[in-house]
């Protein structure tokens, strides 16, 4: 039985005429030519090739998220203007834009579930700019949508930013870094980060919030945005606490939680004694050291979001350092706890 994509390349050359051949995973995949010879040498290029020694024109095709090189003979403008049909042809039989709502559209944007020609013409229709830009979650938690919602809204761009409401759990936020945005913050997390605040004094809780990295333009807010849910699936894994969760930040995490259970294993039989135990069991112990590293080593700081009195934050550390060997005040046995943390909450 044909694929989806072979029925449609046979119907294309059924109703043009025109012969097509599909490369899929630098693969040939399928052709509509009588003992066809793949002759195709892999190479990168953007959207169109003309290859004139061997007069063949090569273009890119998105379908359901899978990605073809598709080649048809001939190199001159005729040709390209029927490779632009055939991509036509593979987006709208993909997707038919009354099928969707707006909302459900840009979802499929956000996942990766829809053609680069498509994006583009969302992007032409919205007036959607061309700035950098990165992908934010706000996790609801107890809060309310819309009034999350708002909030997000007082923080866009003059209307240049785009915020989503997916399911019950989390809102979704496009940013846009423009040049007043990218002078006012300097990375992502950091405006999570002055979000989080305005949330927190506004309706009385903190959410969690998930940052991607940014990318270069619209075009590519499928790479931030699922970046972000791979920041919310780390620190759920690992038990990370804190309000800012950014991929970047937490790829330690990642790499960790694919190494070998027993290599981690074998690393903490080093690096952790019974002493050392106690410390890394104790809930109130690492709440400490965790909210410690997380305010840059700052004691007033750490103290303020404890409700600690200084001596009692002094006293925790102290005995830290006496079980560990480990000085969390320094910056150097500060990064080794934090290893041993993450590495630890991996296994257990």
């Amino acid at each position: 039985m044909l694929t989806e994509v072979e029925s449609l390349v046979y119907k294309i050359k059924e109703r043009t005429g025109i012969d097509i051949s599909l490369f899929n995973e630098k693969k040939f995949f399928v052709s509509t030519k009588e003992n066809y010879l793949p002759t195709l040498n892999f190479f990168e290029f953007e959207d169109f090739y003309i290859d004139k020694l061997n007069n063949k024109t090569y273009f890119k095709i998105e379908y359901k998220s899978q990605k073809f090189i598709a080649e048809i003979d001939g190199v001159t403008e005729k040709e390209k203007t029927f490779a632009e049909l055939i991509l036509s042809v593979f987006e709208n039989a993909y997707v038919k834009p009354n099928e969707f709502s707006e909302e459900a559209f840009l979802k499929n944007i956000l996942e990766g579930e829809t053609t680069k020609i498509q994006i583009q013409k969302y992007i032409k229709r919205k007036n959607i700019p061309s700035y950098r830009c990165f992908c934010l979650i706000a996790l609801l938690g107890n809060h309310k949508a819309n009034d999350v919602l708002e909030i997000l809204e007082n923080y866009s761009s003059k209307g240049k930013d785009i915020s989503l409401v997916l399911g019950e759990d989390f809102i979704v936020q496009v940013k846009f870094l423009d040049e007043t945005i990218s002078a006012v913050y300097q990375s992502p997390t950091e405006y999570a980060e002055s979000l989080l605040k305005s949330v927190e004094n506004e309706l009385g809780l903190p959410i969690d919030v998930a940052v991607g990295a940014e990318v270069s333009s619209f075009l590519e807010i499928s790479t931030s945005y699922k970046q972000a849910l791979s920041a919310i699936k780390m620190k759920e894994s690992v038990e990370i606490k804190g309000e800012v969760y950014s991929f970047k930040g937490m790829f330690l995490s990642k790499i960790l939680e694919e190494m070998p259970r027993h290599k981690i294993e074998e690393y903490l039989r080093t690096l952790v004694d019974d002493n050392a135990k106690a410390v890394f069991t104790d809930s109130e112990m690492i709440l400490t050291a965790e909210e410690f590293l997380k305010n840059d080593l700052n004691f007033s700081e750490t103290s303020r979001k404890l409700y600690l009195h200084r001596n009692t934050l002094v006293y925790r550390l102290d005995k830290i350092q006496k079980a560990t060997g480990l000085d969390i005040r320094k910056f150097q046995d500060a990064v080794t706890f934090r290893l041993i943390t993450l590495l630890y909450k991996t296994v257990y």
